[in-house]
Formats: structure tokens, C-alpha cells, sequence
């Protein structure tokens, strides 16, 4: 485990994450696209008390593109 921790922390994932939080994986999973973002459409309440939205029916995402 020790071995397993000094790896993630030397070759860590941030290299492969985009450094732009708006840009996205199309559908075909090659072009990339610009867009908006997610929308949290939940009150400040709803979100800390169910932060992965596991409670409600509809969820409380909505896609903004």
C-alpha cells in the first residue's frame, strides 16, 4: 500500500485532466466541446445534507448544453 501511495502521488492524474473545466468529450468520444457547464438547481440545504443527490427522484443536476 505504502508502494501504491508513493506511486499516485508521483505520477499523479492531474496531467491527464484538462486544465479548462468548461471543455468537454463530445458522444464520439474524440472532439472536444465548449459549453456551460452543470447547472445545480438544489438549495444550499438539499446540497449539504445530499450532496450526490441520492435521496431525490429527479436529481438535482440539470445538463446546461
Amino acid at each position: 500500500m505504502l508502494v501504491n501511495s508513493i506511486m499516485w502521488n508521483i505520477f499523479h492524474l492531474r496531467h491527464f485532466i484538462l486544465k479548462n473545466d468548461v471543455v468537454y468529450l463530445a458522444q464520439d468520444g474524440m472532439t472536444r466541446i465548449k459549453g456551460p457547464g452543470w447547472k445545480d438547481t438544489r438549495s444550499l440545504s438539499e446540497t449539504f445534507f445530499d450532496p450526490f443527490a441520492a435521496l431525490t427522484k429527479h436529481g438535482g443536476h440539470q445538463k446546461m448544453f
